[in-house]
């Protein structure tokens, strides 16, 4: 028996399974890297290397190979994720875009850019986040419009891929994220700056790590030490258990 169009595009429940957890973090906070880190932190075995190094996710290329690893694409099966972008499914749009993050090919790269105008708040962080992943220099121009867009998901989302691209073009619209109302945008500027290896950015950077948000002040000083800085004395008593891991570390490796 011939299947239904909407049988046909239902996604399936891994794919479900992120959805679900992106609309919960939509309507609440969204739960960022940098909460995980910090509840990392609190456990005995704790380290700021794990911290600031997203448990093994970052440096970039380091995460964007844990990431294709995780999930190879057979270039039947990327053209096959790419047909899905234009599904009337956002559930559909979504969970091909994820995958896609896992993408090689240009033609995914172009796909990928048309849908960061995704009526879908939901499926255009998916979109964004992906082009982060691919980190094609072919993306600098969309991800820079979407770091400017009015929802802070979405905002959060393109300055994340902006450090992934780790281009010294994105780092005046990463400052001005630096500077965002949004806590979670912030702490996103300061990761992404600290990716850029730029050493000139290291003021702006330790401004943030006197930011009201712990989780802005754990990224702007794991940041510190990737652009090979030294933390502010302060942050050894921070109140914040991630902040002190993350200063000790950072100022262990500077001292090499």
């Amino acid at each position: 028996m011939k299947r239904s169009r909407i049988h046909r595009e239902t996604p399936d429940l891994h794919f479900v399974f992120e959805i679900v957890l992106m609309f919960v973090s939509i309507a609440t906070p969204p739960a960022t890297v940098m909460a995980q880190h910090a509840r990392v932190a609190a456990a005995p075995d704790s380290s700021g290397e794990q911290i600031c190094n997203w448990n093994g996710w970052f440096p970039p290329a380091v995460g964007r190979a844990r990431y294709r690893a995780s999930r190879p694409l057979t270039a039947a099966r990327e053209a096959a994720l790419r047909a899905k972008l234009r599904s009337p499914n956002p559930l559909t749009r979504d969970a091909a875009a994820r995958s896609l993050g896992a993408g090689r090919e240009e033609a995914t790269v172009d796909a990928l850019i048309a849908a960061t105008t995704d009526s879908n708040e939901i499926v255009r962080d998916g979109v964004l986040r992906a082009l982060g992943r691919m980190a094609s220099p072919r993306a600098l121009p969309a991800l820079l419009t979407a770091a400017r867009a009015p929802s802070k998901h979405v905002r959060q989302a393109a300055v994340w891929s902006l450090g992934q691209l780790q281009s010294s073009a994105s780092i005046p619209a990463l400052l001005r994220a630096a500077r965002d109302s949004v806590e979670h945008v912030r702490a996103e500027a300061a990761w992404a700056l600290g990716a850029t290896a730029d050493a000139s950015v290291l003021p702006a950077v330790v401004d943030l790590t006197t930011d009201r948000g712990e989780g802005v002040r754990v990224a702007a000083t794991c940041a510190i030490g990737w652009l090979g800085g030294v933390p502010p004395a302060q942050l050894a008593t921070d109140s914040g258990s991630a902040v002190r891991a993350a200063a000790r570390w950072a100022r262990a490796r500077n001292a090499r």
